[in-house]
């Protein structure tokens, strides 16, 4: 049986994940800002570049929690903002929770893979447009995406 990690990517030898297989994910140049400088591993039987598996999942889990790699720059485009010190109700990648259990789609349009949200989720809002900077979604909804997501890498 195949061991798959977040994302639904497969697990190689058990020590790592495909960097072709991360290319693909939406949020792939994301990654590629958060990695400058860190070491890879090469695959033994098929010569591919592995990323270490306890370096992708730290990126997961806190890119999941807080919507932000560790040496994230841009703080002024960050949806997360003081997360320790922030009492506010937050929620995937490190949305907040608004009054009435909604989600800013201001907010999701500040993610790396906002595009990839707003396309794979269109058949949701059928007969209605939304407007990215005034609008809302129910958190239900938003919660539903992203565990998709996060278990398979898409929706």
């Amino acid at each position: 049986m195949t061991e798959h990690t977040y994302f639904g990517l497969e697990v190689v030898n058990g020590r790592g994940v495909r960097s072709t297989d991360i290319a693909c994910l939406p949020f792939a140049d994301f990654w590629s800002q958060s990695v400058v400088g860190s070491t890879q591993a090469l695959g033994h039987s098929n010569g591919e570049w592995l990323v270490y598996l306890h370096d992708w999942e730290n990126f997961c889990e806190l890119f999941i929690r807080t919507g932000q790699y560790r040496d994230t720059k841009d703080a002024a485009h960050s949806v997360w903002r003081y997360w320790e010190d922030d009492f506010t109700p937050k929620t995937y990648f490190g949305l907040e929770i608004i009054e009435g259990g909604l989600v800013r789609i201001a907010d999701i349009a500040w993610l790396p893979f906002y595009e990839f949200w707003r396309d794979s989720t269109a058949q949701v809002g059928k007969g209605r447009t939304r407007n990215p900077h005034s609008q809302h979604i129910p958190l239900s909804e938003w919660e539903g995406f992203a565990r998709s997501f996060i278990e398979t890498g898409h929706n």
